[in-house]
């Protein structure tokens, strides 16, 4: 035991004449420097000095040697070198306050440290790429009525007509003041006085300062970068199917459903064997937040009317010609959320068929004809949330026998389909989506400074866009229902997200001004903090996404049916909850669509993330005779008369617009608007020299506002006409694509 006594006294005596003699050492190159004004011996004694403490871990010590010979060199002149040795001291001795403070007071007395430019191509987050308006311009082509103004344009109608004067709206990107704010405020803080520069010029973002800033900015931007410079590409097909080739693929109830391997196989078999049409199939290629659009609009040019010219001795009708388009048309905006492998999609479709006959509407002996065209139009708007790489059947219309009919003599006059399949006609879209892969490197790894790390998080899922759709027809039955249909709303504002990360996450801690959290961009957030915090920012950001109201997407099909009166009768006696209840059992629904006396007049389906407006239509357009205007001119004895004919367009169709929530409870609450408008008939009316036709309209609105249970159906309406049953409902599923 004396012995080891004895090895420990002599340790710790040794111990304490090392650093007695580093101390002794530093005070004679400080004699060295000030007394014998010899800087060259000095700094030669400070750098031995420097190189022994570290070894003996006296940091404390090897930071002032450090700073010392750093100031003999400037009093050597040697101010190249100066800057070197105190940037590497401002570096590798962040632990040391008071040497800190001294050093970059000498770096400041020297003009700051060593600075270079830099440029970096920073386009990719700065360009407002501009985005043209969901299928802007999509009306019936104009035509002549009665009206002041002499013309007469539907809204709704059926053409799709391009305008290159529609409203632009910016694409997504970070604003450059945010950007520079977010570097010289909370990167690099303090290297931005004297001759440290920053700006965006262009696309560019010009930087002037150290290499240990230019390092920092390099890995923002790089982690920035991975989030946003993903290539997206989409497959995108527009197929015809009956309910019974939509029903064999086994899909179950509801709107958008990812296929299984065996479902697209069974797809493919169905398209081989003409059961089912696939209409366009195109490639698209975008970027995160971009929509991208594509449609090979058929323009059609037709004889809409006539306009009376009296400018000469005899009047005269001239010939009007007019334009309208037809074509399959879609447009998808991606925004890639926090797991990398999943977007949400905002869709919208269109589809557009023209069936145009030449009709003798005057009297015989002028042989004047006019063109009334058909236009049968469908469209489709939802918002999803999708997986990279999987096909999606999203939604559908049914389209009836007209369009089903002019589509199968334009593809396939062999098909074979009789009126009675293409009754079923259905509309639907698969798209598979494709995502490039992120830079692991860039995306995952913290930008490390001292014990803290600079984190960049996407959180587009959690504040989430909520677009209403754009269609005129859907705009105006979700405002109907309470949806804004001129502003974008969020799923979470953007402020509210950030006090509940500083509320609910390690609070007294962002009193620190290493500590900080800033919105970059539209869905990204910035927060640097220890690595403990950002531990539990990920797991409140992953628990928020999977909330009820974020990443539940609620998929919804719409019935309408015919059935016999009895049938009607005995299904509601037989309802959960007897007759006058607003649900059915499931069972009964399905044995009911598998009997032969039920007909499906009318289906929809659609689906889209809680919270956010979906609808679909599909509507026909009819122009017709609406009246005549009998003129005469001419001079002297030459007196003419002549019949100027007019028209005008009845609509027949259904509207669908919803607005599904998911509930806590595990029900749907649904705000929902239903409107079939019906042409009953053309009464025939004679003038004498034309008969014209005045059409008889009715038009049917069905609303609710309801929960219930997603395993029962909803039963919107019902009715007896006639002898005949009606009964519409609505089936609902709930997905959650990112798992519980």
């Amino acid at each position: 035991m004396t012995r080891y006594l004895t090895l420990s006294a002599a340790l710790i005596v040794s111990a304490v004449l090392a650093q007695d003699a580093l101390d002794d050492r530093f005070q004679r190159a400080y004699y060295q420097e000030h007394a014998l004004k010899d800087l060259d011996q000095a700094v030669e004694t400070y750098r031995g000095v420097f190189r022994d403490a570290l070894q003996a871990k006296q940091r404390a010590l090897a930071a002032r040697a450090k700073l010392r010979e750093a100031l003999c060199e400037r009093q050597r002149g040697r101010e190249v070198e100066a800057v070197a040795l105190l940037e590497q001291l401002v570096k590798d001795f962040a632990d040391q306050n008071e040497v800190q403070a001294e050093a970059k007071d000498a770096l400041a007395a020297l003009g700051g440290p060593r600075r270079t430019l830099r440029v970096y191509d920073v386009s990719y987050l700065l360009t407002r790429a501009h985005e043209a308006d969901p299928l802007a311009g999509m009306q019936l082509a104009e035509s002549r009525s009665s009206s002041s103004d002499g013309t007469f344009r539907d809204p709704r109608g059926g053409v799709l007509s391009f305008d290159d004067e529609a409203w632009i709206a910016p694409g997504i990107s970070i604003d450059p003041d945010v950007l520079i704010d977010l570097i010289t405020e909370n990167l690099a803080s303090g290297f931005w006085e004297g001759s440290a520069r920053i700006s965006v010029e262009g696309g560019n973002l010009v930087v002037v300062n150290t290499a240990e800033v230019h390092r920092e900015v390099e890995a923002l931007l790089g982690r920035l970068q991975a989030l946003r410079g993903r290539a997206i590409t989409f497959d995108v097909r527009s197929i015809l199917i009956t309910e019974q080739g939509l029903r064999a693929l086994q899909l179950g109830s509801g709107g958008a459903r990812a296929l299984t391997p065996a479902q697209t196989q069974a797809l493919e078999a169905q398209l081989a064997a003409k059961r089912a049409f696939e209409i366009e199939r195109r490639q698209l290629s975008t970027s995160n937040r971009i929509g991208v659009e594509a449609a090979t609009p058929l323009r059609h040019d037709f004889l809409g009317t006539y306009e009376l010219n009296q400018t000469g001795v005899v009047p005269v009708l001239n010939p009007v010609i007019e334009q309208g388009t037809e074509a399959t048309a879609v447009w998808l905006r991606p925004t890639l959320v926090a797991s990398g492998e999943h977007m949400l999609l905002e869709v919208h479709a269109r589809a557009s068929r023209w069936n145009t006959d030449a009709t003798q509407l005057l009297q015989p002996e002028q042989k004047a004809e006019l063109d009334l065209p058909v236009v049968h139009y469908a469209a489709l708007e939802e918002t999803l949330l999708v997986k990279g790489g999987q096909p999606i059947l999203i939604g559908g219309v049914h389209v009836g026998p007209p369009m089903a009919e002019i589509d199968l003599a334009k593809l396939d006059p062999q098909a074979g389909w009789t009126e009675d399949v293409a009754q079923t006609a259905r509309l639907v879209f698969v798209v598979t989506p494709r995502a490039e892969a992120p830079a692991e490197t860039k995306q995952e790894a913290p930008v490390t400074k001292g014990r803290r790390e600079l984190r960049v998080y996407n959180v587009a899922l959690v504040l989430g866009e909520r677009r209403a759709p754009r269609s005129l027809e859907l705009q105006t039955l979700l405002s109907e229902l309470g949806a804004d249909e001129d502003e974008t709303r969020r799923a979470l504002d953007p402020d509210v997200l950030l006090e509940m990360l500083r509320e609910n996450i390690a609070p007294d801690s962002w009193e620190h001004p290493s500590n900080w959290i800033q919105l970059v961009g539209d869905d990204v957030i910035a927060i640097s903090q220890t690595p403990a915090v950002q531990a539990s920012v990920r797991s409140f950001l992953s628990t928020l996404e999977r909330g009820p109201g974020t990443s539940q997407t609620v998929a919804l099909e719409l019935l309408d049916l015919e059935l016999p009166a009895a049938r009607l009768s005995a299904l509601l006696d037989g309802a959960q909850g007897g007759r006058g209840s607003e649900v059915l059992a499931a069972q009964a629904v399905d044995a009911l669509l598998a009997e032969a006396t039920t007909r499906v007049t009318r289906w929809g389906a659609g689906s889209s993330v809680s919270g956010t407006g979906l609808g679909c239509e599909a509507t026909r357009s009819e122009r017709y005779l609406s009246g005549c205007e009998n003129s005469s001119g001419g001079t002297g004895s030459v007196i003419q008369e002549e019949t100027q004919p007019l028209t005008g367009v009845a609509r027949s169709g259904w509207s669908l617009a919803a607005l599904p929530r998911a509930m806590r409870d595990g029900r749907v609450a649904l705000n929902l608007a239903y409107r079939v408008d019906s042409l009953l008939r053309f009464k025939r009316v004679d003038l004498g020299f034309a008969t014209i036709g005045l059409p008889q309209l009715r038009n049917d609105v069905k609303r609710v506002n309801t929960a219930f249970d997603p395993t029962q159906v909803l039963l919107v309406a019902s009715e007896v006409r006639g002898g005949a049953g009606r009964l519409v409902l609505v089936r609902v599923r709930v997905d959650s694509p990112l798992g519980e």
